[in-house]
Protein backbone atom coordinates (compact mmCIF):
# COMPACT_ATOMS: atom_id res chain seq x y z
CA UNK A 1 0.00 0.00 0.00
CA UNK A 2 2.54 2.21 -0.70
CA UNK A 3 6.28 3.53 0.97
CA UNK A 4 8.10 6.39 2.08
CA UNK A 5 11.69 5.30 1.77
CA UNK A 6 13.29 4.30 -1.63
CA UNK A 7 15.78 1.54 -0.34
CA UNK A 8 18.08 0.37 -3.36
CA UNK A 9 17.12 -2.85 -3.02
CA UNK A 10 13.39 -2.99 -2.71
CA UNK A 11 10.40 -3.20 -5.36
CA UNK A 12 8.60 -0.39 -3.74
CA UNK A 13 11.40 2.06 -4.77
CA UNK A 14 10.00 0.41 -8.14
CA UNK A 15 6.64 1.18 -7.24
CA UNK A 16 7.48 4.61 -6.12
CA UNK A 17 9.09 5.63 -8.92
CA UNK A 18 6.54 4.57 -11.46
CA UNK A 19 3.23 5.96 -9.65
CA UNK A 20 5.39 9.47 -8.84
CA UNK A 21 2.72 12.24 -9.89
CA UNK A 22 -0.21 9.79 -9.79
CA UNK A 23 -1.84 9.66 -6.40
CA UNK A 24 -0.82 9.30 -2.96
CA UNK A 25 2.74 7.88 -1.75
CA UNK A 26 1.09 5.79 0.73
CA UNK A 27 -2.28 4.30 1.43
CA UNK A 28 -3.69 3.33 4.77
CA UNK A 29 -6.79 1.54 5.50
CA UNK A 30 -9.27 2.46 8.56
CA UNK A 31 -8.86 0.72 11.37
CA UNK A 32 -13.00 -0.43 10.80
CA UNK A 33 -11.70 -1.56 7.29
CA UNK A 34 -8.59 -3.49 8.90
CA UNK A 35 -10.78 -5.43 12.02
CA UNK A 36 -13.76 -6.38 9.44
CA UNK A 37 -10.87 -7.93 7.18
CA UNK A 38 -9.79 -9.92 10.05
CA UNK A 39 -13.35 -11.01 11.06
CA UNK A 40 -13.55 -12.07 7.96
CA UNK A 41 -10.68 -14.42 7.43
CA UNK A 42 -11.35 -15.76 10.85
CA UNK A 43 -14.95 -17.14 9.44
CA UNK A 44 -12.41 -18.23 6.46
CA UNK A 45 -9.34 -19.47 8.73
CA UNK A 46 -10.75 -19.94 11.88
CA UNK A 47 -7.63 -21.84 13.36
CA UNK A 48 -5.05 -19.53 12.38
CA UNK A 49 -3.13 -18.90 15.29
CA UNK A 50 -1.19 -15.45 14.23
CA UNK A 51 -1.70 -12.62 12.34
CA UNK A 52 1.47 -11.07 10.22
CA UNK A 53 1.09 -7.00 9.19
CA UNK A 54 3.28 -7.18 6.19
CA UNK A 55 3.16 -3.85 6.18
CA UNK A 56 6.53 -1.68 7.06
CA UNK A 57 4.48 1.35 7.66
CA UNK A 58 2.07 -0.05 9.88
CA UNK A 59 2.90 2.12 13.27
CA UNK A 60 4.02 5.05 10.99
CA UNK A 61 0.85 6.82 12.17
CA UNK A 62 0.99 6.83 16.20
CA UNK A 63 -2.98 8.11 16.44
CA UNK A 64 -4.14 5.02 14.02
CA UNK A 65 -2.41 2.62 15.98
CA UNK A 66 -3.54 3.94 19.48
CA UNK A 67 -6.89 3.46 17.87
CA UNK A 68 -5.96 0.21 16.27
CA UNK A 69 -4.41 -1.58 18.98
CA UNK A 70 -7.09 -1.81 22.03
CA UNK A 71 -9.65 -2.78 19.30
CA UNK A 72 -7.35 -5.26 17.91
CA UNK A 73 -7.51 -6.77 21.26
CA UNK A 74 -11.36 -6.41 22.02
CA UNK A 75 -11.85 -8.03 18.60
CA UNK A 76 -9.44 -9.97 17.32
CA UNK A 77 -7.56 -10.84 20.47
CA UNK A 78 -4.75 -12.97 18.51
CA UNK A 79 -0.95 -12.74 18.79
CA UNK A 80 0.37 -10.87 15.85
CA UNK A 81 3.82 -9.90 14.40
CA UNK A 82 4.22 -6.61 12.52
CA UNK A 83 7.54 -5.58 10.80
CA UNK A 84 8.81 -1.63 10.72
CA UNK A 85 11.35 0.83 11.22
CA UNK A 86 13.17 1.49 14.75
CA UNK A 87 12.32 5.23 14.26
CA UNK A 88 8.50 4.37 15.04
CA UNK A 89 9.10 2.32 18.37
CA UNK A 90 9.35 4.39 21.03
CA UNK A 91 7.87 3.05 25.31
CA UNK A 92 4.18 3.92 24.40
CA UNK A 93 4.16 2.12 20.98
CA UNK A 94 5.94 -0.62 22.68
CA UNK A 95 3.71 -1.04 25.55
CA UNK A 96 0.31 -0.57 23.04
CA UNK A 97 2.27 -3.85 20.92
CA UNK A 98 2.33 -5.87 24.49
CA UNK A 99 -1.33 -4.90 25.25
CA UNK A 100 -2.69 -5.99 22.37
CA UNK A 101 -1.19 -8.87 21.43
CA UNK A 102 1.94 -7.92 19.33
CA UNK A 103 4.65 -10.81 20.12
CA UNK A 104 7.57 -10.11 17.38
CA UNK A 105 8.75 -7.13 15.38
CA UNK A 106 10.42 -7.78 12.24
CA UNK A 107 13.30 -4.92 11.16
CA UNK A 108 15.66 -5.39 8.06
CA UNK A 109 19.12 -4.27 9.85
CA UNK A 110 20.28 -5.29 6.00
CA UNK A 111 23.91 -4.74 7.07
CA UNK A 112 26.20 -3.69 10.14
CA UNK A 113 28.14 -1.56 8.03
CA UNK A 114 26.77 2.44 8.61
CA UNK A 115 28.41 3.37 5.79
CA UNK A 116 27.10 0.89 3.39
CA UNK A 117 23.33 0.13 4.53
CA UNK A 118 23.78 4.13 3.90
CA UNK A 119 25.09 4.49 0.14
CA UNK A 120 24.37 0.61 -1.22
CA UNK A 121 21.38 -0.04 0.94
CA UNK A 122 19.97 3.62 0.64
CA UNK A 123 18.97 2.90 4.12
CA UNK A 124 19.69 5.39 6.77
CA UNK A 125 19.33 4.24 9.79
CA UNK A 126 22.15 4.06 12.49
CA UNK A 127 23.08 0.72 14.53
CA UNK A 128 22.90 3.25 17.55
CA UNK A 129 18.99 3.37 16.26
CA UNK A 130 18.31 -0.44 15.79
CA UNK A 131 19.91 -1.10 19.05
CA UNK A 132 17.82 1.74 21.32
CA UNK A 133 14.91 0.13 19.90
CA UNK A 134 15.85 -3.63 20.55
CA UNK A 135 15.81 -2.15 24.35
CA UNK A 136 12.85 -0.89 24.10
CA UNK A 137 11.20 -3.80 22.68
CA UNK A 138 12.77 -6.68 25.15
CA UNK A 139 11.39 -4.28 28.03
CA UNK A 140 8.22 -5.46 27.00
CA UNK A 141 9.15 -9.19 26.40
CA UNK A 142 8.50 -8.39 22.54
CA UNK A 143 10.59 -10.70 19.96
CA UNK A 144 12.68 -9.27 17.68
CA UNK A 145 12.74 -10.62 14.20
CA UNK A 146 15.80 -9.06 11.71
CA UNK A 147 16.79 -9.96 8.11
CA UNK A 148 20.13 -9.12 6.62
CA UNK A 149 21.62 -9.56 3.42
CA UNK A 150 24.77 -11.26 2.53
CA UNK A 151 27.10 -11.61 -0.20
CA UNK A 152 26.22 -7.33 -1.77
CA UNK A 153 28.57 -5.70 -4.08
CA UNK A 154 31.59 -4.55 -1.76
CA UNK A 155 30.75 -6.46 1.34
CA UNK A 156 33.60 -8.11 3.09
CA UNK A 157 34.29 -10.43 5.54
CA UNK A 158 34.52 -7.65 8.21
CA UNK A 159 31.32 -6.37 6.77
CA UNK A 160 29.52 -9.83 7.04
CA UNK A 161 30.77 -10.00 11.13
CA UNK A 162 29.77 -6.67 11.91
CA UNK A 163 26.42 -8.05 10.51
CA UNK A 164 26.30 -10.81 12.72
CA UNK A 165 27.89 -8.70 16.00
CA UNK A 166 24.49 -5.72 15.51
CA UNK A 167 22.32 -8.89 15.94
CA UNK A 168 24.24 -9.58 19.06
CA UNK A 169 24.00 -6.44 20.28
CA UNK A 170 19.97 -6.20 19.53
CA UNK A 171 19.62 -9.33 21.16
CA UNK A 172 18.19 -10.96 18.19
CA UNK A 173 15.53 -13.78 19.08
CA UNK A 174 15.13 -14.44 15.50
CA UNK A 175 17.83 -14.01 13.02
CA UNK A 176 17.50 -14.74 9.22
CA UNK A 177 19.28 -13.44 6.42
CA UNK A 178 19.53 -14.34 2.99
CA UNK A 179 21.79 -13.09 -0.01
CA UNK A 180 21.03 -10.26 -2.28
CA UNK A 181 18.54 -10.92 -5.00
CA UNK A 182 18.66 -7.67 -7.30
CA UNK A 183 15.28 -7.24 -8.70
CA UNK A 184 14.54 -5.90 -12.19
CA UNK A 185 14.88 -2.02 -12.67
CA UNK A 186 15.61 -1.59 -8.89
CA UNK A 187 18.60 0.63 -7.96
CA UNK A 188 20.74 -2.01 -6.80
Amino acid sequence: RGCLFNCSFCINEVFNRMYRGKGKRLRQKSVDMILKELRSAREIQPGAGTIFFADDLFLSDKKFYAEFAPRFKAEINLPYLINGFPFYIDDNVARLMKESGCDTFAVGTETGNEEKRFNIFKKRIKNEEFIRMAKILKKYGIQIYTSSIFVYPGETFEDALSTVELQHQMGTDHPFSSYLIPYPNTEI
